[in-house]
């Protein structure tokens, strides 16, 4: 009699252990319950300001006359920037690069002096200027333009927009969903907020500005801000 119990015992504790994992299965099974959908809103704006990376290359005998014409035009430009009401805290040129050249001998090689850059990175805050920013820049000296990026000013307000467009989307498609199932629309069990982006959907920019004509080159065309927001909601029957 004893043996017998002992065994019923052992038996209900391995059945107890299996329902376990099936337990808890189902519960998180039902915590993903619902209508899942991403909400996309979008903004096409005008730029009203842009990010300029202006460049001078150059190569000497020596490091140190090389480093002092690199300098010499920095400093033409700074000044240059100046008269244009550009603000100091806008620009940034710290960046400098130099490097020895090598020439081959034989099976070796041989120093055969330096050569270097430095950029100087602009922030326009003035679209209008930018023709006589870049005209003004290759004019003492500057022999490349590595990159330009496009902004506005107001992104923060413009990206806040842009989030209740893919709140209101995402409402839709759910709505939609739900009815398409014939099923109501319950509250809302989870959200998560997609890191927002913008691209330009039109883009005027030579990267080599050494044959760049002011009048009328440039056109900042839009940029397109984006935000994405994921959504769960519950099912309700109707």
């Amino acid at each position: 009699m004893r043996d017998r119990s002992r065994r019923l015992a052992h038996a209900l504790c391995a059945l107890t252990v299996a329902l376990f994992p099936v337990t808890a299965h189902a519960d998180d099974h039902a915590s993903t319950q619902g209508i899942q959908v991403t909400g996309r809103g979008v903004l096409l704006v005008e730029p009203d300001m842009a990010t300029v990376t202006l460049n001078v290359t150059a190569e000497d005998d020596a490091a140190d006359a090389l480093k002092a014409r690199l300098d010499r035009v920095t400093e033409q430009v700074l000044k240059m920037v100046a008269r244009l009401d550009i603000k100091r805290r806008d620009v940034t040129a710290a960046m400098i690069n130099i490097n020895p050249r090598y020439r081959r001998e034989g099976q070796r090689s041989v120093l055969d002096g330096v050569q270097g850059s430095r950029s100087i990175v602009v922030v326009l805050r003035d679209l209008d200027r930018y023709g006589a920013l870049l005209d003004g820049a290759l004019g003492l000296g500057i022999n490349g333009v590595s990159g330009m990026s496009l902004d506005h000013s107001e992104r923060a307000r413009l990206e806040e927009d842009a989030l209740g467009r893919a709140i209101d989307d995402a409402q839709r498609r759910a709505r939609f969903v739900a009815d398409q199932f014939d099923v109501r629309l319950g509250a809302l069990l989870d959200a998560e907020v997609q890191a927002g982006y913008s691209e330009p959907q039109a883009r005027m920019m030579r990267s080599e500005a050494m044959n760049f004509d002011a009048g009328g080159d440039f056109s900042p065309g839009e940029i397109r801000i984006t935000r994405d927001v994921r959504a769960l909601f519950a099912i309700r029957t109707r």
